[in-house]
């Protein structure tokens, strides 16, 4: 087991912003960094991350923690995965495990590593062949004639996998590396009538495909025609589905394309991966293109977090009409902002940037429309004058339309089913089940501010006055006496109370980490995550004043309860005949009902 002491090192080491900004967009917000949220969609930042006390939290999905939580969350990796992985950013040596679940996630460790390096060799492998190998001249050739650069080659890592069955295990075999891990990541087939494996891609031009962080995670192969081959191959072959690689979650190209997403908040879509590359080599670096025959939600979400806007580039074709059609399926219920462009018929990005240039292809993008009006134009022209069908066209068209989730849009896409379609929109609504007017939504918050926090069970002076000490931990020292005074009546609050009086206060984030990272009553974490990574108070003077002036309403507070304690034992000592309780409580309430009306003196005032 890894001691605290360790974890913390690791911890103290490693730059929580420059971990998440690897995934998300930051920008300054005060003491805290600011982005959208790696964890749930959402058009506004409500993402915080605070590097002095290494923390990240989000506002409306609730997530939270350190720098090893964000890995486990954002990668699906175990606990001593994502330690690992900083440990080994910060030069941090772990010591052996012997527990056997630990070793056995080391052991999952060393094998990702294993294969994480072989994709890595095979990546160089077909890069080279592309480069110099002799068996490469007609794939060099085919490139050239697509006027694809040695600049855009190198820049995308493209290769040449031989028209060999055994070209990759013969290399392998060199470097002694196992065939059975090759065959775990998409590289190799076992042979089925005899010993042995051969290779998956042959005689094709080689896309790796990147993760996020830029490692490879597995290829798209384009197969060049040489004369001999199946002329039913298929044009392209994937890397098959592997830990790594899931077709419906990556994205071709997002590594090089995400921070031109980021800056200029639009994302070019294409169906092709020479488009793709083409475009990027034409000045377009926001372009991707999803793996596989449509884009996925995982996708959609993914971009959607790089930027607000995402531009559809379809061929001209009946295929690329309907394949814009099934994406809007996907992007509807998303509420994302989505445009589409349609190419000329029998045309695509590449080659209408070869044929036409630049200019043309920019001219296609400034023309595209927003998507919804796309789809509904589209399906009024295939109902064509049969009433009938226009009414059955609307009401499958709505099962789509009716997912978007902001109730504007949705009123005014209704508006335009009715112009397109010629029908009285009341009408629609009766067909379509929406009554008089469209359903309103309601959401528990508005995504990108601070959603109020009421699961902790306490006044909320007490939380004010933590929050301040939270902001400013110096404060638990200055202002001791007064925090001796209080009683928060939450065992989670007063744990961390204790924290911050016992701790020096520039070590206050590092000893909050434990508390806040473990299993147990969640409500207090949160409402701590929340102050720890978006500070309430900017300076101490404003940290101060606010403390003094819950300090003060705290007092008057207990004043006030006590009062109405001693009302009630004054008229039991009257029923009763005590005359000395009597004398006793009424004194006690005259010298409480002066403090009530008398400001509570100020740490350094003299009380009168």
């Amino acid at each position: 087991m890894v001691s605290r002491n360790v974890i913390d090192d690791v911890l103290d080491r490693v730059s929580i912003e420059e971990v998440v900004g690897e995934y998300v967009e930051l920008k300054k917000s005060g003491a805290s960094y600011k982005g959208k949220c790696p964890f749930h969609d959402e058009t506004s930042p409500s993402f915080y991350v605070h590097p002095d006390r290494g923390f990240y939290y989000c506002f409306g999905c609730r997530k939270g923690g350190d720098a090893i939580k964000f890995l486990e969350e954002m990668e699906g990796r175990s606990f001593m995965e994502s330690l690992r992985d900083l440990a080994s950013r910060a030069g941090v040596e772990l010591p052996a495990e012997d527990l056997k679940g630990r070793v056995r996630g080391r052991e999952d460790d060393v094998r990702r590593d294993r294969h994480m390096k072989l994709l890595e060799d095979a990546a160089g492998l077909y890069h080279r062949v592309l480069i110099e190998h002799p068996d490469a001249g007609h794939a060099r050739d085919y490139l050239e004639r697509r006027s694809i650069s040695q600049e855009t080659i190198k820049r995308f890592r493209l290769g040449y996998a031989p028209n060999r069955w055994d070209f990759l295990v013969e290399h392998l075999r060199s470097r002694k590396t196992s065939p059975g891990d090759a065959v775990d990541v998409g590289l190799l087939r076992p042979r089925r009538s005899a010993d042995g494996y051969y290779d998956w891609f042959r005689r094709r031009v080689m896309f790796p495909i990147l993760s996020p962080g830029g490692k490879v995670i597995g290829f798209s192969g384009r197969l060049i025609d040489t004369g001999d081959g199946d002329a039913e191959e298929a044009k392209y072959i994937n890397t098959p589905e592997t830990p790594y690689y899931r077709k419906g979650e990556v994205i071709y190209g997002l590594y090089q394309a995400a921070p031109a997403i980021r800056r200029g908040g639009r994302a070019y879509i294409v169906e092709g991966n020479f488009d793709l590359v083409a475009m990027s080599q034409a000045g377009f670096e926001n372009v991707v293109a999803p793996m596989g025959t449509a884009v996925t939600a995982p996708q959609v979400s993914r971009l959607g977090r790089l930027g607000p806007e995402l531009v559809f580039v379809f061929d001209g074709d009946k295929a690329g009409r309907a394949a814009a059609i099934r994406a809007f399926d996907v992007v509807a219920p998303s509420g994302r902002s989505a445009r589409v462009a349609i190419l000329a018929a029998d045309e695509d990005p590449d080659s209408l940037l070869r044929k036409s240039g630049v200019h043309a292809l920019q001219e296609v993008l400034d023309g595209s429309i927003e998507m919804g009006r796309f789809v509904i134009r589209h399906a009024a022209r295939s109902a064509g004058d049969s009433d009938g069908l226009k009414v059955e066209v609307v009401r499958k068209l709505w099962a789509t339309l009716g997912r978007v989730p902001d109730p504007m849009l949705r009123d005014l896409y209704l508006k335009h089913v009715a112009g397109e379609f010629g029908i009285d929109e009341s009408l629609i609504r009766r067909h379509v089940g929406l009554g008089s007017g469209t359903r309103r939504d309601r959401r528990p918050g508005s995504v990108g501010e601070p959603v109020a926090d009421d699961t902790v069970d306490v006044a909320p002076e007490l939380l004010h006055l933590l929050g301040a000490v939270l902001d400013f931990p110096d404060l638990a020292a200055a202002r001791a006496d007064e925090i001796g005074e209080i009683q928060l009546d939450h065992p989670g609050l007063e744990g961390l109370l204790h924290i911050i009086k016992t701790t020096d206060p520039g070590d206050v984030g590092r000893n909050l980490r434990e508390t806040l990272t473990s299993r147990g009553d969640e409500s207090y974490k949160r409402w701590a995550l929340e102050r720890l990574v978006s500070p309430l108070y900017l300076t101490r003077e404003e940290a101060e004043e606010a403390f003094d002036d819950c300090h003060r309403k705290i007092v008057r507070r207990r004043i006030e309860r006590r009062l109405a304690e001693v009302k009630c034992e004054i008229d039991e000592a009257i029923r009763a005949g005590d005359t000395d309780r009597f004398n006793e409580l009424a004194r006690e309430q005259t010298k409480l009902n002066r403090m009530r009306v008398r400001r509570p003196a100020a740490p350094g005032e003299v009380a009168g």
